[in-house]
């Protein structure tokens, strides 16, 4: 999928509105700007995967438009210098881009990326802030936090891949791993200025959790909600990988997209002393035991965390019964940050 981008004037206070909506990729994205003539197509975007490129494959190749876009990397510069001078207001949501550099054949590769959902100013604004959803969720299952943050913060949703408009590759086992979620997940960050806040929910929470884990001081706060840092002991983490497989269709997605959840390592569990970045640990009163159970561990073992339990919050509580809840300690905690 592609995004179909509308971008509102910028405000005096540098805040914008910023709408995306996802259409096919055979149809052209366009970007509108405020009193000006619309540029040409914008192919930029702010979470490049890379290293998932399979050049020659109909699934990763773009023939562009000669008529419409006679020269797309050329056309991107324009618009993207013009952006960064304040001219106009851009958001990518699982937009494409076209580079010189892999060009193959008359044709450029086509890079798969993750959609993203972004809210609030663009300037001017607090610490960026991440979010991360949970197995066979989305990006949406953030919108009432994000909505709450969106005056204050830039705000960015994850689509993990196979959720949501994110792509969901058939032919890729690599896709769906653990280390392949943390690499999409510093292409958002390098996209932001700034180091962001990381907010994740269940697998979510994990991976921000990880990511803090391998990437030491990377961001600057964690929130992890209902989760908690998987295990050290090789058959609880079959048992583990065992049920999340078993259960793909509870979750909606193919079994391969379970893949995500799977654990092969105690990697968050082994450097859980060494993490020094700030973190908050959200349960909620009213999930399974164990997510309180979790969190008493990660607030024993790290050296910056702290656990909150919100009475009468479930496993999801962060998309309706608490969502305010939620997002003001999201906005205390980074407030505070130093």
């Amino acid at each position: 999928m592609a995004s179909d981008t509308v971008v509102k004037p910028t405000s005096a206070s540098g805040r914008s509105d910023i709408i995306t909506k996802t259409m096919p990729v055979s149809m052209q994205p366009r970007i509108a700007c405020p009193d000006s003539t619309p540029p040409p197509c914008v192919r930029r975007s702010t979470t490049l995967s890379s290293k998932r490129t399979r050049p020659g494959s109909a699934a990763t190749m773009w023939s562009p438009k000669p008529a419409i876009n006679p020269d797309p990397p050329a056309a991107n510069a324009s618009v993207i210098d013009a952006a960064n001078a304040g001219s106009w207001s851009i958001e990518a949501s699982c937009c494409l881009l076209t580079d010189p550099s892999v060009e193959e054949n008359g044709r450029y590769v086509l890079l798969v990326q993750l959609n993203t959902i972004r809210r609030g100013p663009t300037e001017g604004g607090g610490v960026p802030i991440v979010f991360i959803h949970g197995l066979g969720t989305s990006a949406h299952s953030w919108d009432a936090c994000a909505e709450a943050l969106a005056d204050r913060y830039l705000t960015i949703a994850i689509d993990l891949p196979g959720h949501g408009d994110s792509p969901c590759p058939d032919d890729d086992p690599e896709a769906f791993t653990r280390d392949a979620a943390l690499a999409d997940i510093d292409d958002v960050l390098a996209s932001v200025d700034g180091r962001a806040v990381l907010v994740g929910h269940s697998l979510g929470g994990y991976l921000a959790l990880a990511h803090a884990a391998t990437r030491p001081n990377a961001v600057r706060g964690v929130v992890a909600i209902n989760t908690g840092p998987g295990f050290r002991d090789p058959d609880k983490r079959e048992g583990w990988n065992t049920r999340s497989r078993r259960n793909a269709h509870r979750f909606g997605v193919p079994e391969r997209v379970t893949d995500l959840n799977l654990q092969h390592d105690s990697v968050v569990m082994d450097r859980l002393g060494d993490i020094t970045t700030s973190t908050i640990v959200l349960a909620g009163g009213d999930d399974r035991p164990e997510y309180q159970g979790s969190g008493q561990y990660l607030e024993r073992k790290m050296p910056e965390a702290r656990l909150v339990v919100l009475d009468g919050g479930g496993h999801s509580m962060h998309e309706d019964t608490h969502a305010s809840e939620v997002a003001d300690i999201i906005a205390s905690f980074a407030v505070a940050l130093p």
